[in-house]
């Protein structure tokens, strides 16, 4: 079964990594739900196979000295990354301002 949820993980990085790209470009934010209903299968909207794929494609782009495409998906209700972002976002080596600090 791990190696079922690497691969699984492996595949959402992938289809994140194309979606962000065209929210980025558009300059746009989804929500965490929003999201999952565009990754196949749909059953990853709020899972943490989801999240685990958010965090690795972080690491991706610190490595590649890049933005944090993670940033656009937001809550629906306050329009903020969340809790795992910040945390990750630390992990990664970012230093986020004191107005995007969890509150």
């Amino acid at each position: 079964m791990p190696d079922d949820r690497a691969d699984e993980v492996t595949a959402l990085v992938e289809q994140l990594d194309v979606l962000l790209t065209e929210y980025a470009r558009s300059r746009k934010l989804v929500t965490y739900s929003d999201l999952g209903e565009r990754l196949s299968p749909v059953k990853h909207a709020q899972s943490s196979r989801m999240h685990a794929a958010l965090s690795e494609l972080m690491y991706i782009d610190a490595r590649a000295k890049r933005g944090l495409r993670s940033a656009l998906v937001v809550r629906s209700g306050d329009r903020r990354p969340g809790p795992g972002f910040f945390v990750t976002a630390k992990l990664v080596g970012r230093t986020l301002g004191v107005e995007t600090q969890l509150r």
